[in-house]
């Protein structure tokens, strides 16, 4: 009796915790040691996430870019997505430094809501990552129209044509209405208070992080079934990257799954030019 009676005051207390409204997943900071599985030492390695956490990394070894080029300056390097809670958390690590005064500065994060794959380009849902045009750093915005880049396609110059290619990579946000606003900073990256400058990765260059926390309500997302894609390009395109979460495929963490609590989270596709 004893034992059954400590069993039922650990549930109560489990569930009680579980009920309890919990502490932001991430720290948004610009810090990468929330996502990685371990400390940079210089390897392809450094780039993993830590577990249940989805992403894709690619790490350049020399100046061409797909589709144009431009080196580490214009480098896509990692993007990492999670949901916790009631929120979206985004990463992405480029060679992009941030400043809109540039003539190229790092783009919009894109949202494609019930991307399956194929030729569908309905990016539905911009996070402003810069001060440009009506928006600022942060707004969570419903898209009417983007900007789009230079590039139609590998090693094809067309600033004026918006084919197939450009409308699957958009830059900027052009017109839309603000939703709300999201936590986000865009800044040089760390580990653990340390640069990742020269130290993530197999090859030497300067790291900057975009990091975002977004309310789920803002994009109209439901985390049990609803397919999504997050992209991110700079204002020319010269290189991109891009996470396709397939939701239902981690496991509910035991805690919740105990109590009957569970909710699908992310699964992992991603998609390069070659």
């Amino acid at each position: 009796m004893k034992n059954q009676k400590n069993l039922l005051a650990g549930l109560t207390l489990l569930a009680a915790f579980a009920l309890m409204p919990q502490a932001g997943a991430y720290v948004i900071d610009g810090d990468l040691q929330d996502w990685l599985a371990g400390s940079p030492r210089g390897a392809a390695e450094d780039w993993r996430a830590k577990a249940g956490v989805k992403w894709y990394a690619e790490d350049q070894s020399t100046n061409y870019l797909n589709p144009g080029y431009g080196g580490q300056d214009y480098d896509a390097e990692a993007i990492y997505v999670d949901i916790s809670g009631d929120d979206l958390y985004i990463a992405i690590v480029t060679g992009r430094a941030p400043g809109t005064n540039v003539k190229y500065p790092g783009g919009d994060i894109a949202i494609n809501l019930g991307w399956r794959g194929g030729n569908d380009d309905s990016f539905e849902f911009a996070i402003v990552t810069q001060d440009h045009d009506d928006y600022t750093a942060g707004d969570v915005v419903a898209v009417d129209e983007w900007f789009y880049g230079l590039w139609t396609g590998a090693n094809a110059y067309d600033p004026a044509n918006t084919n197939g290619y450009k409308r699957a990579h958009p830059v900027a946000v052009k017109s839309g209405t603000r939703k709300g606003e999201a936590e986000l900073v865009y800044k040089k990256g760390s580990y653990g208070g340390a640069s990742l400058k020269d130290r993530i990765g197999p090859y030497s260059g300067e790291h900057y992080v975009i990091e975002v926390e977004v309310d789920l309500d803002l994009l109209g997302l439901d985390v049990s079934g609803d397919p999504f894609l997050a992209h991110w390009t700079e204002w020319c395109a010269n290189d991109w990257i891009q996470v396709d979460p397939d939701p239902g495929q981690i496991p509910a963490p035991p805690a919740l799954a105990l109590l009957g609590l569970g909710f699908g989270l992310l699964g992992l596709r991603h998609r390069r030019l070659g």
